[in-house]
Formats: C-alpha cells, structure tokens, sequence
C-alpha cells in the first residue's frame, strides 16, 4: 500500500506519497482539475491509500477519487492542529503532515471509504 496525503486548495492539491516504510515516492502540485486528478490518480502508484483535510473542495474530489484508489480517509482539519498551528505552515508541510497521518489513519476519527475488491 502506498499512502497519499492531499493539501487541497480551489485551485491546486499539493500531493505527497509515500511507501510502507516512509520514503517519500512523490511530491508534486497538480491543478484542481478533474482530468488532472485523474491522471495523476491513474498513473499513480497503487493500491493507494488517500487522507484529504475536509475543505469546501473535498467533497467533488473524495467522489472522483472514490473510482481511482484503494481507500479514502477525509479527516476533520480540526484533528490536524499539528498543521493549524505550526508556525510556518505551506503546502509541503500540510501534505507531508498529512501522509504521516495516513499511516496511522485509524487512529483519526473521520470518514472513511474502503473500496471493494
């Protein structure tokens, strides 16, 4: 399994990926567009395994991704304080942040979609 963590914006998700082991696979901005996520998600590696902060952009992407990915976790950004509060907060930071949760995923309270196989 390979572990995603999306900072999502209106108009670009900044995306990190990495593997069981914790090296980083992938980092990279791609835009808010649907083809876009598409081929990032099929192109991607996978199985994969998605954790998204919940914004006012999540709910079209977590539908899109749901066809492209193993599982899917939208956490409550309030859950995420180590990102809110950290003092100098970007992009890389939020997404990396964000992958490092994935892989302790059930351990956040959230909603999570598992695909069937």
């Amino acid at each position: 399994m390979q572990y995603a963590g999306l900072d999502i914006h209106k108009k670009t998700i900044f995306v990190a990926v990495k593997d069981q082991m914790g090296n980083i696979l992938q980092q990279k901005k791609i835009k808010s567009q649907k083809h876009k996520i598409i081929k990032w998600a099929q192109n991607g590696l996978q199985p994969l395994s998605v954790l998204m902060e919940a914004t006012l952009f999540t709910g079209w992407i977590y539908d899109l991704l749901l066809h492209y990915v193993a599982e899917i976790t939208v956490a409550n950004p309030v859950m995420l304080s180590s990102i809110t509060k950290a003092r100098n907060k970007n992009d890389k930071l939020d997404s990396k942040i964000q992958n490092w949760f994935e892989s302790i995923r059930k351990q956040l309270p959230g909603k999570t979609r598992m695909q069937p196989q």
